[in-house]
């Protein structure tokens, strides 16, 4: 592992595994989204240490509260901020004072606003920098590990444990796609809501799936890339480890002008996206149902080892059809070797084709379906 990706594991550790996190925010009122995340926290059942900071409480949720963040007995491993866009570059600075590595900002009114808030998001950048601070958002509504039970988030539901992790800019999006895969029955290994990207970007967050033994596909929706050549070029390296499942939004020049104002995102010629995909091996989905069901798929379906198919089919017509499909995708319809034809000849009546696509119709047996499927797949020029 290079020092690069090892680095990155470190402050991806302590994002997503830490063993005390600080809500800077926290409130006992319900109507606060400090109390939302403070409370998210504890229902969640976060076994490590919770510090609220609050200086006008000194209990929050029944958990004691401090001051500030440098008033903390300890270096939080995680830091996750809910005070208004102002209070933020001091708690930064807090934060560097007592020598945090890594914060959540939930806060919104920053680049996506312009202006103001513009000047803002950059005092904070050069803060973090200064005081090596990686930080998640701002503008964003928080992340999720099911499997560590820890759950700085703002929406009320929690995910089950599972395979799928999601990088998403948008922190609803990340929570209907989360239920969407709970209403398979199946679970998240880790979500993240990147918001505005000012920091830590969502190739930083592929990288670090990659290596990521919870993790088997990772699902994204991007409304605009920071530095598109550098998660072209990760992405390129991650697909070849992991299914990586894009849905991209803005390609028109509405929704670019609303990815814009929602987190501050600069519009990229879909064309240009769409050959970025296909190079580096990125499977693009319009909705999010595709982003959904093709992650599943992927889970319970091995990645190809290459680009070569064999088509069984039910029909001739449906041959043609499929056959044109796999090669408008780039995929390579093999010709079989001799030595294939001959052991399908074995489970195949006299008559079949002898080709690829492969033809059931006209009387193979339904017992011999399984053995010409894993003929298929014995072949050497076959992957899939």
């Amino acid at each position: 592992m290079c020092t690069e990706v090892k680095e990155s594991v470190a402050y991806m550790k302590l994002l997503f595994e830490p063993s005390s996190v600080a809500v800077v925010g926290a409130s006992n009122d319900q109507s606060k989204w400090g109390y939302r995340v403070m409370s998210n926290i504890l229902r969640g059942g976060f076994e490590g240490k919770v510090y609220p900071v609050n200086p006008g409480s000194p209990e929050v949720l029944g958990v004691k509260s401090y001051p500030r963040v440098v008033d903390i007995p300890e270096v939080p491993d995680l830091v996750v901020i809910v005070v208004p866009p102002p209070a933020v570059p001091q708690v930064m600075r807090d934060c560097a004072a007592k020598g945090v590595k890594v914060a959540v900002v939930i806060t919104a009114g920053f680049a996506e606003i312009g202006g103001e808030g513009e000047r803002l998001q950059q005092e904070i950048v050069e803060i973090a920098r200064g005081a090596g601070i990686r930080f998640v958002g701002p503008n964003c509504l928080g992340i999720m590990n099911p499997h560590h039970k820890l759950h700085p988030q703002m929406p009320a539901e929690f995910a089950r444990p599972g395979p799928l992790a999601i990088i998403s800019q948008s922190g609803n999006i990340m929570n209907t796609v989360s239920r969407l895969i709970d209403t398979m029955g199946l679970g998240i290994s880790k979500a993240v809501s990147i918001g505005n990207q000012a920091d830590i970007r969502a190739e930083d967050y592929l990288e670090y799936f990659a290596h990521d033994q919870q993790t088997k596909v990772i699902l994204c929706y991007i409304e605009g890339f920071k530095d598109g050549a550098r998660f072209f070029r990760i992405a390129k390296e991650v697909s070849r480890q992991k299914p990586i499942v894009l849905l991209k939004a803005g390609e028109t020049p509405a929704g670019a002008r609303a990815a814009h104002s929602h987190t501050a995102s600069l519009a990229v010629p879909d064309a240009i996206v769409q050959a970025m995909c296909k190079q580096a091996g990125i499977i693009r989905v319009s909705t999010l149902d595709e982003l959904v069901d093709t992650g599943i798929a992927f889970l319970r379906q091995p990645i190809p080892k290459g680009r070569r198919v064999a088509i069984i089919t039910g029909g001739g017509g449906w041959g043609v059809l499929t056959a044109d499909a796999c090669a408008k995708l780039g995929l390579d319809v093999v010709t079989l070797p001799k030595e294939t034809i001959e052991e399908l000849d074995a489970y195949m009546p006299a008559w079949w084709n002898r080709g690829n696509p492969v033809d059931f119709v006209g009387g193979t047996p339904r017992e011999n379906h399984l053995k010409v499927v894993e003929a298929l797949l014995r072949c050497p020029v076959v992957d899939g």
